[in-house]
């Protein structure tokens, strides 16, 4: 007879963590190193916002607006206003966070 299991308990049988919550909490990571690459090229690139027409249709989504939309989801803040953040400490205390809630 078939039995379906849903991803949680293939989660739970093979002591695994959800792909989605290790990627967000990864992203979340990566933005930490970016924020703090203040003069550095990856700081440039990935926080441009380019001027100009692109293609048309719905718009492409960037890296950061995904940052953005996990912290969001977090009920925490928007990036834009955590880079204001001055200390390492409470950056890292909002990754541990971030990675500790049920959100992630």
């Amino acid at each position: 007879q078939n039995q379906e299991i849903t991803i949680v308990e293939i989660e739970r049988i093979f002591n695994r963590p959800n792909i989605q919550k290790f990627l967000k909490a990864k992203r979340l990571e990566w933005a930490g190193h970016v924020r703090w690459a203040k003069d550095k090229l990856i700081n440039k690139v990935l926080l441009k916002n380019p001027n100009g027409k692109g293609p048309q249709g719905r718009p492409r989504q960037r890296w950061f607006d995904r940052v953005n939309k996990d912290f969001e989801n977090l009920r925490t803040a928007r990036i834009e206003d955590i880079n204001d953040i001055n200390d390492r400490g409470i950056w890292i205390k909002l990754e541990v966070t971030a990675k500790s809630l049920n959100g992630l």
